[in-house]
């Protein structure tokens, strides 16, 4: 999903907490 959205390292992530926490591990 973060190469889908081209999520790089300049940009913000936020978790609206609708799961496990996964999105944000990987997003680490």
């Amino acid at each position: 999903m973060l190469e889908l959205a081209g999520v790089g390292p300049d940009d913000v992530l936020f978790d609206l907490g609708c799961g496990d926490g996964r999105l944000l591990l990987m997003a680490v």
